[in-house]
């Protein structure tokens, strides 16, 4: 067959991807596109089939998104159909008791705007600290899905995905410790937790357990209660007051997740030698 100019200017038109986008388009496009004109550098041919490629490819593409919520941040992660990731982003808590479903949900929100996903999400995965009634996963999963995130949505615990992202579902233990701590363990079968039963009834050994225990022994030693610390001057530089009284309203008008945030100071003391700080962290 000739290659004409009719011909070659809707190879053109075929490699800029519009081939299909309608006869008002291709009609529009041979007025302004022309092989002769193109074929001047070679390359841009190469280049714009690339291009077009690479454009079609992006929106059959599917994404998976990966979210990791705590009681201090939550971490999330868009992933290819081959597994690689591709962004990473991070915000606020999440954890599920503390903060409830609509803070999560708009939580997640900012997570998913910060990844800046250019195609359709077809999975969704949140582990959220907190989320262990199964009416709170079946009613977070509802909000989830009317939030249009994702084609596919699951809501589960942060210590279930921990579990699977260290096991890949075989037998084995896990031992978690952030804000709060948990345990999980599987036969590759069952799956069964210890502890994460919150701040208030659990939770021992936990950032949130380990600053508690820290503040209690500053102010013992204070009043004379208890053994002299340099913990006392680490909290007040931590909260930035002068008197150990300003600490009644500061730490009593803080959530859980900032006093958690005491716990690097603990140790920080305890390597430094204090020994009211080792005894904590021991």
């Amino acid at each position: 067959m000739a290659r004409g100019p009719a011909f070659d200017r809707l190879e053109g038109i075929r490699l800029l991807g519009l081939w299909q986008m309608g006869p008002g388009l291709i009609s529009y496009s041979l007025r302004v596109l022309s092989l002769r004109e193109m074929l001047v550098d070679k390359r841009i041919i190469a280049v714009l089939h690339r291009k077009a490629f690479l454009e079609r490819h992006r929106f059959l593409m599917n994404y998976f998104v990966g979210i990791d919520g705590g009681g201090t941040k939550t971490s999330a992660a868009l992933s290819d159909e081959r597994g690689r990731v591709l962004k990473t982003a991070r915000a606020g808590p999440t954890n599920y008791v503390q903060y409830g479903q609509s803070r999560v949900v708009d939580t997640i929100r900012t997570l998913l705007s910060q990844l800046k996903v250019d195609g359709p999400i077809a999975s969704l995965c949140a582990g959220l600290a907190g989320l262990d009634r199964p009416d709170d996963k079946l009613s977070m999963n509802d909000a989830l899905l009317r939030a249009g995130f994702a084609q596919k949505v699951e809501a589960v615990s942060d210590g279930l995905i921990a579990l699977y992202g260290a096991t890949f579902g075989e037998p084995g233990v896990i031992l978690m410790g952030g804000t709060g701590v948990i345990a999980w363990g599987t036969d590759g079968k069952l799956f069964k937790r210890a502890d994460g039963w919150g701040y208030l009834l659990g939770d021992t050994g936990s950032g949130f357990d380990l600053s508690r225990r820290a503040l209690v022994a500053a102010f013992k030693a204070y009043d004379g209660r208890g053994e002299a610390t340099s913990l006392l001057g680490a909290i007040l530089g931590y909260f930035n007051v002068q008197k150990p009284e300003e600490l009644i309203r500061v730490v009593y008008g803080e959530p859980v997740s900032v006093i958690a945030g005491l716990a690097p100071l603990v140790f920080q003391e305890a390597k430094r030698g204090d020994r009211v700080a080792m005894s904590i962290v021991e």
